[in-house]
C-alpha cells in the first residue's frame, strides 16, 4: 500500500514578532537630555539671582509727613519722592514674593530634573523600566510648571490688590486658567509622544501567512 506523503504546505496561524528600532528609546533620549539641559540652566540663573540684594540696591527713604504749609515746590518734591517710595515698596514685595518661592521652584525641578537624567540614561541602555521613569518625568514636569504658574499669579494678584489703581478684575483669573490649560495639553502632547515611542519599542507583530513550504524528506536527506 502506498504510503501518503505529506502535502509540502502546512497550515501555519502564529505571529512574527518585527525587531523594533533603538531609536525610538534614543531619540526620546536625546530629547529629555536638552530638556533637562534647559531646566537646569534655568534653575541655575534662579538660584544665583539675588532677589535681596537687589532690593537693598533700590532702596528708597520714607519722604515723611506731607508739608501742608509748605512751598508748592516743596510739595511738588515730596509728590515725587512719595511716588518713588510707594514703587520702592511695590518692588521690595514683589522681589520678596520671588525669594520665598526660589526654594520651592529649586526643589520641584531638581525632582524633576533627576527623573529626567535617569530616564535618559535607562532609555540609553534600553533597560525595560525605562519609559515608566520619562512618564514619572513628565507628570513631574507638569506638577512643577502647575504649581510655579499658581504662586506667580497669586503672588501677582496679591501685589495687584495693594495697588487702587490696578483693577485687573477676572483677568487675572483667566490668564492664569489659560496658562494651566497649556501646560495640561503641552505635557499631554509629550505624553503621547512618550507613549508612542513605548508601544513602538516592543515591535509591531505581523501575522505570518497562513501556509509555509515545507521541504519534502527526501530533499532533507540530500
Amino acid at each position: 500500500m502506498r504510503e501518503m506523503q505529506a502535502s509540502p504546505w502546512t497550515g501555519h496561524t502564529g505571529y512574527q514578532v518585527q525587531q523594533p528600532s533603538n531609536w525610538w528609546s534614543w531619540g526620546l533620549a536625546i530629547f529629555i537630555g536638552i530638556s533637562v539641559f534647559f531646566s537646569m540652566i534655568g534653575l541655575l540663573l534662579s538660584a544665583l539671582i539675588p532677589y535681596d540684594q537687589l532690593v537693598v540696591e533700590l532702596k528708597q527713604d520714607e519722604p515723611g509727613p506731607y508739608p501742608e504749609a509748605g512751598t508748592s515746590e516743596e510739595q511738588e518734591s515730596w509728590n515725587e519722592s512719595k511716588a518713588e517710595y510707594d514703587e520702592y515698596i511695590i518692588t521690595k514685595e514683589l522681589f520678596d514674593n520671588l525669594e520665598s518661592m526660589k526654594n520651592t521652584q529649586i526643589i520641584l525641578g531638581l525632582i524633576t530634573s533627576t527623573f529626567g537624567v535617569v530616564s535618559l540614561f535607562l532609555l540609553v541602555q534600553l533597560h525595560p523600566k525605562r519609559f515608566y521613569f520619562a512618564f514619572a518625568w513628565i507628570g513631574c514636569s507638569a506638577i512643577s510648571s502647575i504649581v510655579g504658574q499658581v504662586m506667580s499669579y497669586s503672588m501677582m494678584g496679591d501685589l495687584y490688590q495693594s495697588i487702587p489703581e490696578m483693577d485687573t478684575g477676572p483677568w487675572m483669573s483667566i490668564q492664569m486658567g489659560f496658562g494651566i490649560g497649556a501646560t495640561i495639553v503641552c505635557n499631554l502632547s509629550l505624553f503621547c509622544i512618550i507613549l508612542t515611542c513605548a508601544i513602538k519599542s516592543k515591535g509591531d507583530q505581523l501575522e505570518e501567512s497562513g501556509f509555509h513550504f515545507v521541504p519534502s524528506q527526501q530533499n532533507q536527506e540530500n
